[in-house]
């Protein structure tokens, strides 16, 4: 079984055994999506919806340019102003800005066509910012009635924090959007099926990797759509998307990094650091973290189809490795994966646990 277009419950492929479908519909019976018509699901409020885009914008115009370049912001600004010389974002340093360069070159347009300024500076971001409330209304139309998509773009819209990185000019807003941007187009692809929608949810996430490549992280969501349908073809080209992603953040962290001067080797031998990943070089241990999110999910996966398939106790001792491997990785200060591996114990131990088990989560 599995969720169709309405949130409803489908049959699965008859190419997946009764064992792999039992475990999918257990993972697919985590999620609903919302049943709306088709007629429902065609119909978007563009009026409020562009109300929600004029009011944001507003807010984010709003004394734009009364405040002077701060922080980052000013080393933005100085690559900006060496594109408009010679076409390359170089610092005073004679140093090349590899960070953000989609931005960069945004900004310069922007100078070039209205002087320069913070101001000038700062209106991509500004742009960036209305366009996510956009966004967030199609993304959010995955899980919520229109209704509540529209209240979730106005969160959106109204948010403190989100408006003051559209005012600031620097790539965080851009890779929120980014974000953003790949969820709404992997989610059509959950609808369609069309793999145009795969193809345009990871370019997006990958352009999100050139504003910061923190962005890899969000690589897992392309499992979503394949666990949540129950279907193979899903879950395999989401893997391939997955796998292309995290290719794409070695190239271009490794590029960033490249571009960085090498500190002194007084400097790293007073830099004290406990962190078992800093044994590793930047480029390696960051892909070990990568891959070990990527094997904290996997994890979770495999214990909510066993926890679903097998009777018994075994719920209870899926959960309790779950927390276990938790607290070993909190001990090695990886509090990320320890968080995931704790919440993972916690949904299965409550989902598929005794009535017993939310007491006994408390000696955990």
């Amino acid at each position: 079984m599995a969720l169709d277009t309405a949130g409803s419950v489908a049959p699965l492929s008859p190419r997946l055994g009764s064992a792999t479908a039992t475990g999918l519909h257990a993972i697919a019976a985590l999620f609903s999506a919302p049943e709306l018509s088709r007629e429902q699901d065609r119909t978007v409020p563009w009026v409020w919806l562009l109300g929600l885009m004029i009011a944001g914008a507003w807010l984010r115009l709003w004394g734009l340019g009364q405040v002077g370049l701060h922080g980052d912001e000013e080393t933005m600004g100085l690559a900006v102003r060496h594109i408009l010389i010679d076409g390359q974002p170089i610092l005073p340093s004679g140093m090349f800005y590899p960070r953000g360069m989609t931005q960069l070159y945004l900004m310069a347009a922007s100078v070039s066509l209205f002087g320069e300024s913070e101001w000038a500076l700062r209106l991509p971001s500004v742009l960036c910012g209305v366009a996510l409330i956009a966004l967030a209304y199609f993304a959010g139309r995955r899980f919520l009635r229109s209704e509540w998509s529209l209240a979730f773009a106005a969160g959106i819209a109204f948010l403190p924090d989100l408006i003051l990185d559209s005012q600031t000019a620097r790539m965080y807003i851009f890779l929120v959007t980014a974000i953003m941007g790949s969820m709404a187009c992997l989610f059509a692809w959950e609808r369609s099926g069309r793999v145009s929608w795969l193809i345009a949810a990871t370019a997006v996430l990958m352009l999100g990797l050139d504003f910061h490549v923190l962005a890899v992280g969000c690589a897992l969501m392309f499992f979503f759509p394949g666990l949540i349908r129950g279907d193979q073809r899903k879950l395999a080209l989401g893997a391939l998307a997955a796998v292309a992603m995290l290719c794409a953040f070695v190239i271009v962290n490794n590029w960033v990094e490249s571009h960085y001067p090498t500190p002194p080797a007084e400097f790293a031998a007073e830099r004290v650091d406990h962190n078992v990943g800093s044994q590793l070089s930047p480029e390696l241990g960051a892909t070990a973290d990568a891959l070990a999110a990527l094997g904290a999910v996997l994890l979770l996966g495999a214990a909510v189809l066993v926890a679903r398939t097998v009777s018994g106790r075994l719920p209870a001792f899926a959960a309790g490795m779950l927390l276990l491997t938790g607290a070993a990785l909190q001990f090695v200060f990886f509090y990320h994966l320890a968080a995931l591996c704790y919440a993972a114990g916690i949904v299965v131990a409550l989902r598929f646990g005794a009535p017993t088990t939310a007491k006994q989560l408390i000696y955990w």
